[in-house]
C-alpha cells in the first residue's frame, strides 16, 4: 500500500543529478536505495525517497535509518545532541573558512561554533 510512482524519467533524473554514480561515493558500483526503508512501513517507491548508493553500503544501510548511525554517532563523538549537531553542521556549510582564516583562528571550528551560538542565545 506504499507508494510506488517511480518512472523511469524520474529515475533517469535521479541518476543525472549524482552522475550515475554513488549520492555518497560516487562509485559507479550502486544501487538503487530506499532512504526511509520500505520495511518500516512509510514512503515508498518514489522521486522523493529513492537514492543511488554504492551496493555495499546500501546492504550494509539494510533498513536502518541513515541518520540514526550517522549522525548519533557524530553527535555523540562531539559530545553534542542531535539538534545541535545537526546546527553544527549546517553552521560549518553556511561558514567555510579558507586557508588564511584558519592560520588567524586556531580554535577548532566546534570551538568557534560555540561561542557563536553562546552569544546568539544572548541577542
Amino acid at each position: 500500500m506504499l507508494k510506488n510512482t517511480l518512472t523511469s524519467n524520474e529515475l533517469n533524473e535521479i541518476l543525472y543529478y549524482f552522475s550515475n554514480g554513488c549520492a555518497l561515493t560516487t562509485d559507479k558500483d550502486i544501487h538503487l536505495d530506499h532512504f526511509i526503508s520500505l520495511s518500516n512501513g512509510h514512503a515508498g517507491t518514489y522521486k522523493g525517497n529513492i537514492i543511488p548508493l554504492k551496493s555495499t553500503v546500501n546492504l550494509s544501510k539494510s533498513a536502518n535509518n541513515p541518520f540514526v548511525h550517522v549522525v548519533e554517532y557524530l553527535a555523540l563523538q562531539n559530545n553534542l545532541s542531535v539538534i545541535d549537531y545537526t546546527s553544527f553542521v549546517y553552521w560549518c556549510y553556511e561558514n567555510s573558512r579558507d586557508e588564511n582564516e584558519i592560520e588567524k583562528d586556531k580554535r577548532s571550528s566546534l570551538q568557534i561554533w560555540n561561542n557563536d551560538a553562546f552569544y546568539s542565545k544572548d541577542n
